[in-house]
Protein backbone atom coordinates (compact mmCIF):
# COMPACT_ATOMS: atom_id res chain seq x y z
CA UNK A 1 0.00 0.00 0.00
CA UNK A 2 1.00 3.66 -0.77
CA UNK A 3 1.96 5.93 1.76
CA UNK A 4 -0.47 8.95 2.52
CA UNK A 5 2.63 11.31 1.31
CA UNK A 6 3.39 9.59 -1.74
CA UNK A 7 -0.45 9.46 -2.26
CA UNK A 8 -0.97 13.79 -2.34
CA UNK A 9 2.64 14.26 -4.21
CA UNK A 10 0.84 11.37 -6.81
CA UNK A 11 -2.55 13.35 -6.50
CA UNK A 12 -0.77 16.83 -7.69
CA UNK A 13 1.59 15.60 -10.34
CA UNK A 14 -1.81 14.02 -11.66
CA UNK A 15 -3.76 17.76 -10.94
CA UNK A 16 -1.45 19.61 -13.04
CA UNK A 17 -1.14 16.66 -15.84
CA UNK A 18 -4.50 17.04 -16.12
CA UNK A 19 -4.93 20.48 -16.47
CA UNK A 20 -2.77 20.62 -18.85
CA UNK A 21 -4.46 17.49 -21.18
CA UNK A 22 -7.73 19.02 -20.68
CA UNK A 23 -6.61 22.86 -21.81
CA UNK A 24 -4.77 21.14 -24.79
CA UNK A 25 -7.68 19.34 -25.69
CA UNK A 26 -10.26 22.22 -25.41
CA UNK A 27 -8.32 24.36 -27.80
CA UNK A 28 -8.53 20.98 -30.48
CA UNK A 29 -5.04 19.75 -29.71
CA UNK A 30 -4.59 16.12 -29.57
CA UNK A 31 -1.17 16.22 -27.88
CA UNK A 32 -3.85 16.50 -24.85
CA UNK A 33 -4.44 12.79 -25.46
CA UNK A 34 -0.86 11.31 -24.12
CA UNK A 35 -0.22 13.82 -21.19
CA UNK A 36 -3.56 12.81 -20.36
CA UNK A 37 -2.32 9.17 -20.18
CA UNK A 38 -0.14 10.01 -17.37
CA UNK A 39 -2.14 11.80 -15.23
CA UNK A 40 -4.56 8.47 -15.89
CA UNK A 41 -2.13 6.14 -14.64
CA UNK A 42 -1.07 8.15 -11.60
CA UNK A 43 -4.91 8.86 -10.49
CA UNK A 44 -5.53 5.13 -10.94
CA UNK A 45 -3.22 4.79 -8.08
CA UNK A 46 -4.36 7.36 -6.12
CA UNK A 47 -7.71 6.34 -6.19
CA UNK A 48 -6.75 2.64 -5.47
CA UNK A 49 -5.20 3.50 -2.55
CA UNK A 50 -8.02 5.51 -1.37
CA UNK A 51 -10.37 2.45 -2.04
CA UNK A 52 -12.66 4.34 -4.70
CA UNK A 53 -12.37 1.47 -6.88
CA UNK A 54 -14.78 2.55 -9.53
CA UNK A 55 -13.00 5.42 -9.70
CA UNK A 56 -9.84 3.79 -9.78
CA UNK A 57 -10.92 0.74 -12.55
CA UNK A 58 -12.48 3.81 -14.54
CA UNK A 59 -8.50 5.04 -15.05
CA UNK A 60 -8.38 1.30 -17.03
CA UNK A 61 -11.13 2.48 -19.34
CA UNK A 62 -10.17 5.76 -19.41
CA UNK A 63 -6.37 5.07 -20.57
CA UNK A 64 -7.43 2.76 -23.44
CA UNK A 65 -10.21 5.68 -24.71
CA UNK A 66 -6.85 8.00 -24.59
CA UNK A 67 -4.90 5.74 -26.61
CA UNK A 68 -8.10 5.50 -28.86
CA UNK A 69 -8.28 9.15 -29.15
CA UNK A 70 -4.29 9.44 -29.93
CA UNK A 71 -4.53 6.97 -32.71
CA UNK A 72 -7.56 8.79 -34.18
CA UNK A 73 -5.93 12.17 -33.99
CA UNK A 74 -2.75 10.91 -35.02
CA UNK A 75 -4.18 9.59 -37.87
CA UNK A 76 -6.63 11.69 -39.12
CA UNK A 77 -5.87 14.81 -41.98
CA UNK A 78 -8.06 16.86 -39.67
CA UNK A 79 -5.47 17.75 -36.68
CA UNK A 80 -7.91 20.68 -35.16
CA UNK A 81 -10.21 18.57 -32.73
CA UNK A 82 -12.83 21.32 -32.61
CA UNK A 83 -13.24 21.41 -36.49
CA UNK A 84 -13.78 17.33 -36.28
CA UNK A 85 -16.53 18.01 -33.76
CA UNK A 86 -20.14 17.27 -34.40
CA UNK A 87 -23.35 17.90 -32.92
CA UNK A 88 -24.71 14.71 -30.97
CA UNK A 89 -28.65 14.84 -31.88
CA UNK A 90 -31.83 13.91 -29.57
CA UNK A 91 -31.85 9.70 -31.33
CA UNK A 92 -28.52 9.12 -30.10
CA UNK A 93 -29.00 10.92 -26.64
CA UNK A 94 -31.86 9.28 -25.15
CA UNK A 95 -30.82 5.73 -25.52
CA UNK A 96 -27.03 6.80 -23.79
CA UNK A 97 -29.02 8.76 -21.32
CA UNK A 98 -31.33 5.51 -20.86
CA UNK A 99 -28.18 3.05 -20.85
CA UNK A 100 -26.35 5.12 -18.50
CA UNK A 101 -28.77 5.54 -15.90
CA UNK A 102 -29.00 1.64 -16.10
CA UNK A 103 -25.22 1.53 -15.56
CA UNK A 104 -25.47 3.48 -12.87
CA UNK A 105 -27.61 1.39 -10.71
CA UNK A 106 -25.88 -1.54 -11.24
CA UNK A 107 -22.79 0.16 -10.61
CA UNK A 108 -23.45 1.28 -7.27
CA UNK A 109 -25.35 -2.02 -6.33
CA UNK A 110 -21.64 -3.53 -7.01
CA UNK A 111 -19.54 -1.20 -4.97
CA UNK A 112 -21.53 -0.90 -2.39
CA UNK A 113 -21.54 -4.95 -2.66
CA UNK A 114 -17.61 -4.91 -2.49
CA UNK A 115 -17.34 -2.18 0.05
CA UNK A 116 -16.38 0.81 -2.37
CA UNK A 117 -16.75 4.40 -0.17
CA UNK A 118 -19.68 6.77 -1.13
CA UNK A 119 -20.90 3.63 -3.76
CA UNK A 120 -24.17 6.16 -5.38
CA UNK A 121 -21.46 9.20 -6.00
CA UNK A 122 -18.81 7.19 -7.07
CA UNK A 123 -20.96 5.38 -9.61
CA UNK A 124 -22.57 8.32 -10.96
CA UNK A 125 -18.69 10.04 -11.72
CA UNK A 126 -17.44 6.44 -13.07
CA UNK A 127 -20.57 6.09 -15.49
CA UNK A 128 -21.07 9.61 -16.26
CA UNK A 129 -16.66 9.73 -17.43
CA UNK A 130 -17.27 6.55 -19.38
CA UNK A 131 -19.89 8.21 -21.32
CA UNK A 132 -18.32 11.90 -21.62
CA UNK A 133 -15.10 9.75 -22.99
CA UNK A 134 -16.61 8.21 -25.21
CA UNK A 135 -18.30 11.34 -26.40
CA UNK A 136 -14.85 12.97 -26.57
CA UNK A 137 -13.38 10.19 -28.23
CA UNK A 138 -15.96 10.36 -31.37
CA UNK A 139 -15.62 14.12 -31.17
CA UNK A 140 -19.00 14.95 -30.15
CA UNK A 141 -19.88 18.10 -29.01
CA UNK A 142 -22.03 17.57 -26.22
CA UNK A 143 -19.30 15.37 -24.14
CA UNK A 144 -18.29 18.75 -22.87
CA UNK A 145 -21.33 19.43 -21.24
CA UNK A 146 -21.40 15.81 -19.35
CA UNK A 147 -18.16 16.70 -18.36
CA UNK A 148 -19.11 19.74 -16.93
CA UNK A 149 -21.86 17.79 -14.75
CA UNK A 150 -19.46 14.88 -13.87
CA UNK A 151 -16.86 17.39 -12.97
CA UNK A 152 -19.19 19.07 -10.08
CA UNK A 153 -20.16 15.86 -8.56
CA UNK A 154 -16.66 15.12 -8.56
CA UNK A 155 -16.01 18.13 -6.78
CA UNK A 156 -18.17 16.96 -3.78
CA UNK A 157 -16.37 13.32 -3.86
CA UNK A 158 -13.21 14.99 -3.87
CA UNK A 159 -13.83 17.26 -0.52
CA UNK A 160 -15.85 14.33 0.62
CA UNK A 161 -12.86 11.69 0.87
CA UNK A 162 -10.42 14.82 1.46
CA UNK A 163 -8.62 14.44 -2.02
CA UNK A 164 -8.37 18.48 -1.93
CA UNK A 165 -5.65 18.51 -4.96
CA UNK A 166 -8.13 16.13 -7.01
CA UNK A 167 -11.33 19.24 -5.10
CA UNK A 168 -9.64 21.83 -7.23
CA UNK A 169 -8.50 19.71 -10.31
CA UNK A 170 -12.45 18.90 -10.78
CA UNK A 171 -13.21 22.45 -10.17
CA UNK A 172 -10.59 23.66 -12.96
CA UNK A 173 -12.33 20.57 -15.39
CA UNK A 174 -15.42 22.12 -14.83
CA UNK A 175 -14.45 25.33 -16.01
CA UNK A 176 -12.31 24.25 -18.92
CA UNK A 177 -15.34 21.99 -19.61
CA UNK A 178 -17.37 24.90 -20.53
CA UNK A 179 -14.27 26.38 -22.52
CA UNK A 180 -14.16 22.71 -24.40
CA UNK A 181 -18.03 23.36 -25.13
CA UNK A 182 -17.80 27.25 -26.04
CA UNK A 183 -14.37 26.58 -28.27
CA UNK A 184 -15.74 23.17 -29.68
CA UNK A 185 -19.35 24.81 -30.56
CA UNK A 186 -18.01 28.11 -32.19
CA UNK A 187 -17.44 28.70 -36.06
CA UNK A 188 -14.09 28.20 -36.07
CA UNK A 189 -14.36 29.07 -40.00
CA UNK A 190 -15.50 32.60 -39.63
Amino acid sequence: MLSSELLLVLEIVATVLGILSVYLLTVGRGVGWPVGGVMIVLTGLVYTGRKLYGSASLQLFFLLLQLIGWRRWAKSEEKDLRKASRPLGPRTFLPLTLLAAVLWYLLSLLLRHHGGVAPEIDSFVTTGSILAQLLMVYCFRECWLVWMVVDVVYIVLSVQQGLWAFGILYLVFTVLAYKGWTEWTRDLEG
